[in-house]
């Protein structure tokens, strides 16, 4: 499989790596009305940009249970 490179959507360097501080990100969806969690809840991995030190988040993805 072939290893495709992360590119900084702040400045577009390809200068990422992960973030020694923080590894992962959980988040979820607020209601505006009732201020309860709605949604699923999502994982990022964090990444960090060495050129213009902002962070780059990427969604997690899993593989499908697999059906009974």
């Amino acid at each position: 499989m072939r290893r495709q490179k992360i590119v900084c959507p702040h400045c577009g360097s390809t200068k990422v790596s992960k973030d020694p501080k923080m590894t992962h990100a959980s988040a979820q969806e607020i209601s505006m009305e009732t201020g309860e969690p709605i949604g699923k809840l999502t994982t990022f991995i964090v990444f960090k940009c060495m050129s213009c030190g902002e962070g780059v988040y990427l969604e997690k993805f899993e593989a499908p249970e697999p059906p009974d």
